[in-house]
């Protein structure tokens, strides 16, 4: 081969490379980004149940759980976290009746946070 014909693949090769180096990362972050977003619409529908249950009893409840009770359903299937993780609820204060709570999904990436951490928060209304 001469110069002209390796000069010509060697840069062929690194521009692919470069070109790839852009791509590859952000293919990669394809799934995080979508379990992201489930987790955000999953705790935005639980927060949702949580003052449809508010409504009707003056109060929060003591747990999550209470919100699928086949009796009484606020939420047809209480949302699971994308990777089996726990969505954290916490109803305050300590003791009942229970007038406010916060509700969080940990997040993979922090970017889509609305907290100082890699938590996406819900708070009460009220």
């Amino acid at each position: 081969m001469n110069h002209k014909k390796i000069l010509k693949l060697s840069l062929t090769v690194i521009a692919v490379i470069t070109v790839l180096s852009f791509v590859v990362p952000k293919i990669s972050s394809i799934p995080v980004n979508g379990r992201d977003s489930a987790r955000i619409e999953d705790i935005t529908k639980i927060g949702q149940a949580l003052e449809y249950y508010y409504e009707d009893k003056g109060e929060y409840p003591e747990s999550l759980a209470i919100l699928s009770d086949q009796n009484q359903p606020y939420i047809a299937n209480l949302p699971v976290d994308p990777q089996g993780n726990d969505y954290i609820y916490q109803p305050s204060p300590t003791g009942g009746p229970y007038t406010k709570y916060t509700l969080y999904a940990v997040l993979e990436k922090p970017d889509q946070s609305n907290s100082s951490s890699n938590k996406y928060l819900i708070k009460s209304a009220r």
